[in-house]
C-alpha cells in the first residue's frame, strides 16, 4: 500500500484557491496561514493581497476575517497591478459590508486613509466602479461616508447634501 503525502500548498495557492471559490469559499485555511509577516503579501501575477480578496469575496465570514486582518496590520491602501485598493475590490464585486468595514472609523478608517480618492490605472475611483457595475448599495455606502468628491473627477468640488 503506497502512502501518499499531501503536498503542502503555498500561501499564494491557498489565497488564490479561496478567491476562485468566491462566496462559497471556506476562509479558514487562509486565516490559519495568515500572520503579521504575510498579512500584506501580494500575489506574484496580479499583486492581490489578502485584504483585497476578503473585500471582494462575499463569503459569510469575510467581514469578521477583515477585522482580524486589521489587528494583524493589513494595509487596505496597498494597490494591485490595476491600481485597485481594497475599496475598489469591494466596490467592483458588490460587497457593501466590506466597504462599510473599510470606511468605518472603528475599523480601517478608510476615509482618513483616503481609500475613496484613489483612482486606478483607468482613472476610476471605487465609487465609479460601484456605479459602473450597478452596485448601488456600495456606492451609497461610499456616499454616506460623507466623502468629498467621490465622483472620480477632481474638479467637481464637494458633494452636495440633499
Amino acid at each position: 500500500m503506497e502512502r501518499r503525502r499531501k503536498q503542502k500548498k503555498s500561501f499564494e495557492d491557498v489565497l488564490l484557491d479561496t478567491w476562485d471559490l468566491g462566496a462559497d469559499a471556506d476562509i479558514k485555511p487562509v486565516m490559519a496561514m495568515l500572520n503579521k509577516k504575510n498579512i500584506n503579501f501580494a500575489t506574484s501575477e496580479n499583486g492581490w493581497t489578502p485584504i483585497m480578496i476578503m473585500s471582494g469575496l462575499g463569503a459569510k465570514s469575510a467581514i469578521g476575517a477583515m477585522r482580524q486582518m486589521r489587528s494583524m496590520g493589513a494595509n487596505p491602501e496597498q494597490v494591485d497591478k490595476e491600481g485597485w485598493n481594497a475599496l475598489h475590490w469591494a466596490a467592483f464585486h458588490g460587497s457593501a459590508d466590506a466597504a462599510k468595514v473599510l470606511l468605518s472609523k472603528s475599523d480601517y478608517d478608510g476615509i482618513a486613509l483616503g481609500l475613496e480618492k484613489v483612482a486606478d490605472k483607468e482613472g476610476k475611483t471605487a465609487f465609479v466602479h460601484a456605479k459602473d457595475e450597478g452596485n448601488d448599495d456600495v456606492a451609497k455606502v461610499i456616499e454616506e461616508a460623507e466623502v468629498p468628491d467621490v465622483s472620480g473627477t477632481a474638479d467637481e468640488g464637494l458633494r452636495k447634501r440633499k
